[in-house]
């Protein structure tokens, strides 16, 4: 009976330390800039609404930024210490994009032809 006990007690003490690692482990796991931004844009032509989508690479971060209009790849994109800096192509004009993370908030700015255009986005909540 006392085998069994100490049987028992080490097949507890494993189970707690198995499901407490895996609970930390998934914690861990979460990148906070994965996911889908939401912003509008305010071009000459007027608001414009827009999704920065950003997931996860073996070598670091891929976007899309998607509107009515389309969408477009989001290039040379690092992420760094919750900043970002990238490129999107525009009508063959390459329109450089840069900002940072707080939470679920992303503040930046885009230039095109000279005009510094402000990003003010909020990430889009997913059901977990």
């Amino acid at each position: 009976m006392k085998k069994f006990l100490n049987l028992y007690m080490v097949a507890a003490i494993a189970y707690s330390c198995l499901m407490f690692s895996c609970a930390v482990t998934k914690k861990a796991k979460i990148d906070p800039y994965i996911g889908e931004w939401e912003y509008v844009a305010q071009t000459p032509n007027g608001d414009l609404d827009v999704v920065m989508s950003i997931s996860k690479t073996e070598t670091g971060y891929s976007g899309i930024l998607t509107a009515e209009m389309g969408s477009v790849d989001i290039d040379n994109l690092v992420i760094e210490e919750g900043k970002l800096t990238a490129t999107f192509d525009i009508q063959g004009s390459e329109i450089p994009m840069k900002g940072k993370f707080e939470g679920d908030i992303y503040t930046g700015t885009t230039t095109w032809e000279g005009n510094e255009m402000p990003v003010n986005a909020t990430k889009k909540k997913t059901e977990e």
